[in-house]
């Protein structure tokens, strides 16, 4: 099981559909059904916040499947080097012997500290995917719910999607820390160059799905304006 692809693409879903969901919702103007919610101020600027709180960390989900994406090449793009070195010398030592030929033990070693920062650099990246993960889901919940409260109809959060996330995280005893060591330990086994493919796949459809997201949620702000009396703060 893929773990860290897997989360990204339940993520995927869920955003394609609150996009959906909430440009339906304002389209229909349901959000000014219930007679009162000139009496909503309040919720509507939360309920405004709160998207715009899951906009901004899924800005830096992008940033860091990015960052992880290119670390992966170049750790992929290191590791052959290292095996190129490695084959080479022994070629070198079994023809004569000698160290002093194309390529030396201090070229190899040189290499080796590279590839060794390289997969730090990308581990940590795979940390911070993680944390900024379940941050982002758990904007995009409270926001579901605060729309709710606008719009008792809507739901921002598709179930099965979410079911998705949730067995994944279910896996790991429902716990942050094992959560990241699984992601973390399925980026060591998983071949670089593979993984980051599959990244910029998702990385591509995230940029499509967010501007969805965002579209809609500047819908919702030009319908807030319209109708109800605020002073021009969003």
């Amino acid at each position: 099981m893929k773990v860290l692809l897997t989360l990204l693409d339940a993520n995927l879903q869920l955003h394609k559909h609150a996009a959906k969901a909430l440009a339906k919702a304002v389209e229909e103007r349901r959000f000014l059904m219930r007679p009162t919610y000139l009496l909503n101020e309040h919720l509507f600027f939360q309920a405004y916040l709160a998207l715009r709180e899951v906009e901004v960390r899924e800005l830096r989900l992008l940033h860091e499947t990015a960052l992880l994406e290119e670390r992966l090449k170049r750790e992929g793009q290191a590791r052959l080097l290292e095996q190129q070195l490695e084959k080479t010398l022994k070629a070198q030592e079994a023809g004569n012997g000698k160290d002093g030929g194309i390529v030396s033990k201090k070229d190899l070693k040189k290499q080796e500290k590279v590839v060794n920062k390289d997969r730090k650099q990308m581990l940590e990246c795979a940390e911070a995917i993680t944390d900024i993960y379940l941050k982002q889901h758990e904007a995009l919940i409270q926001a579901a719910n605060l729309f709710k409260g606008l719009d008792p109809s809507l739901v921002l959060v598709q179930p099965r999607a979410d079911r998705k996330f949730l067995k994944v995280y279910a896996r790991v005893g429902g716990k942050e820390h094992s959560l990241r060591k699984l992601v973390v330990e399925e980026v060591q086994r998983t071949k670089p160059l593979n993984l980051a493919r599959g990244l910029e796949t998702h990385r591509r459809k995230m940029r499509h799905h967010m501007t969805a997201l965002s579209h809609a949620r500047r819908q919702f702000t030009a319908l807030i304006h319209a109708h109800i009396p605020m002073i021009g703060v969003l």
